[in-house]
């Protein structure tokens, strides 16, 4: 085959074809893949974080949910239209994992690495009919049956999820838009990915000891439930959806144990995230955590939360409402220092980020939202909250680690309390009883109304703490670290030759044969031409 000003570019052009058509067979199984993945989320979850706007601010709260054919039903105690976001995350699914921060097949992945499922989908949440009543309450029933018992006359309404858009990422190569359509027709299919060899795990740690006991310490337990949380909902204003409400899971740590926690955690947003763009736009944050979560509350038979549904108020929740924070300087190495303690699946998060640049942040609280038993919201101030301190010898067994936070921290400065009425109508913070067996309770849950009071408010830290500095900088020579893996070496070296090998070998194969004619065949050249074939004839 001769290569020449013809033939060169037609070649060129069949090559890019043929890539165009292996881009786009990848984008067809990238899309079923993610459908499925979707639609296999959907319905092995049980509960997720579903966020709302109500006045202007963004609020959220755990619920549970029931799902069939990709249709959505919750029980809330309300009874009005709203929309609203619902969040899931992959670290749920299996209560095996809870310990540790742990995700996938293998349990090495990190709850904020891509490859552990996370998927939000929005849309318009309705009051059904009375003709897809009954058919919501069996769905919902069927994964969640302490909900049969729940006191009818306390205004619980089913509702059902109108779903008008889904985000998801599960993979390398950032998240993106599911077609509602195709997730409503795909086959749930879960599509394990799988971590790497060299990653190492937490050593195992105390699971199933259950809650302390804490009593009437509303600040005790809430500062307990942020600490052993190690991930949580980041919600905001989307500047994706109009203003609405929008949530995202991210990895979360506050100090490096429960006993040097300050209250006020870390959290990493990388620059393309949604979530960081919304901040950006928009700093008000809500931040969710709960105990259907936590390993401490894993039963024996794997149950969650002591046996309680993530929906019923026994089974603690926090919503705390404030400004994202950007950290700086020794904020950022404590916070660096925190994640390479309790995320050993997420080296990046304990060595200044993601590739693709971003900003570690805390909370700069404004009020929270807090169900810890029945009788709806607990009360609690952000000053009894940030000032409350552990004392080490209620908790035997917690390790003790570097605080945080010093005892003198400005962070306690403010006082504004957030304080609960019983409200009525459609407040979705409607007050209602909640029977056990043990009488008539109240049982608050939804969208109340928040009384935001933006007071000036500091995070302070101590400034040169060496066993911070010095820790960071350790974890900087882990040799983990360094750690050579042929395995992802293999990997790598066989999904760029399959990419790129063809197009290399297409330009190496044309220079050569192109440098081969120049000597042979250019009749620009002081040699003269002579024919193949000897003895011939001008």
């Amino acid at each position: 085959v001769r290569f020449n000003s013809y033939t060169l570019p037609k070649m060129v052009y069949i090559a890019m074809k043929i890539a165009a058509a292996v881009l786009l067979f990848a984008s067809v199984a990238s899309a079923n893949n993610n459908s499925e993945e979707a639609r296999w989320l959907v319905q092995t979850s049980l509960w997720g974080t579903l966020s709302w706007m109500e006045g202007g601010s963004v609020s959220s709260m755990v619920a549970s949910y029931g799902e069939s054919g990709g249709r959505i039903f919750y029980y809330l105690p309300v009874n009005m239209e709203f929309r609203g976001a619902l969040t899931l995350s992959e670290a749920a699914v299996d209560s095996t994992q809870f310990d540790g921060a742990r995700c996938g097949p293998d349990g090495n992945l990190d709850p904020e690495d891509p490859r552990c499922a996370k998927l939000t989908l929005s849309g318009t949440m309705t009051p059904v009919d009375e003709d897809t009543k009954q058919f919501g309450l069996d769905t919902l029933f069927a994964t969640h049956p302490q909900m049969e018992s729940w006191p009818a006359d306390h205004g619980f309404t089913v509702y059902e999820m109108h779903i008008e858009s889904l985000w998801m990422i599960a993979s390398f190569g950032g998240g993106g838009s599911v077609d509602v359509g195709d997730f409503l027709t795909a086959e749930p299919v879960h599509h394990a990915v799988k971590g790497f060899p060299t990653r190492r795990n937490l050593e195992d740690r105390a699971t199933g000891t259950g809650r302390p006991n804490f009593g009437k310490d509303v600040a005790g337990h809430a500062r307990w439930l942020v600490a052993k949380s190690l991930w949580t909902t980041v919600s905001t204003v989307s500047t994706r959806e109009d203003g609405q409400a929008f949530g995202n899971i991210r990895s979360m740590v506050d100090g490096e144990c429960f006993l040097g926690g300050s209250g006020l955690p870390y959290f990493y947003l990388p620059s393309p995230d949604p979530t960081a763009i919304d901040v950006e736009a928009d700093s008000q944050i809500v931040l969710s955590f709960t105990e259907a979560a936590l390993p401490q509350l894993v039963g024996e038979d794997g149950v969650t939360c002591g046996g309680m549904d993530a929906e019923d108020p026994t089974c603690a929740k926090i919503a705390i409402s404030g400004r994202a924070i950007p950290l700086e300087d020794d904020q950022i190495l404590k916070a660096e220092a925190s994640f390479g303690a309790q995320h050993p699946n997420a080296k990046w998060l304990s060595q200044g980020g993601a590739h693709t640049g971003g900003k570690y942040y805390t909370i700069q609280i404004d009020s929270f939202e807090f169900f810890r038993s029945y009788g709806g919201l607990a009360h609690l101030s952000v000053e009894d909250y940030t000032n409350w301190t552990p004392d080490p010898s209620k908790f035997e067994g917690e390790e003790a680690c570097e605080s945080t936070e010093s005892s003198s921290s400005s962070s306690s400065s403010s006082s504004s309390e957030h304080t609960y009425d019983a409200h009525s109508g459609q407040d979705m913070h409607s007050e209602h009883g909640h029977g056990n067996g043990e009488g008539m309770h109240e049982h608050g849950h939804g969208e109340g109304m928040h009384d935001h009071g933006h007071e000036d408010y500091e995070h302070g830290h101590d400034e040169h703490e060496d066993g911070y500095a010095e820790y960071a900088e350790l974890m900087k020579k882990d040799k983990d670290c360094k750690e050579f893996s042929m395995y992802s070496f293999m990997y790598g070296t066989m999904f760029g030759f399959l990419l790129w090998g063809p197009t290399i070998a297409l330009v190496v194969y044309h220079k050569s044969c192109g440098k081969k004619r120049s000597h042979k065949y250019d009749t620009e050249s002081d040699e003269e031409y002579e024919p193949v074939v000897k003895g011939m004839a001008a």
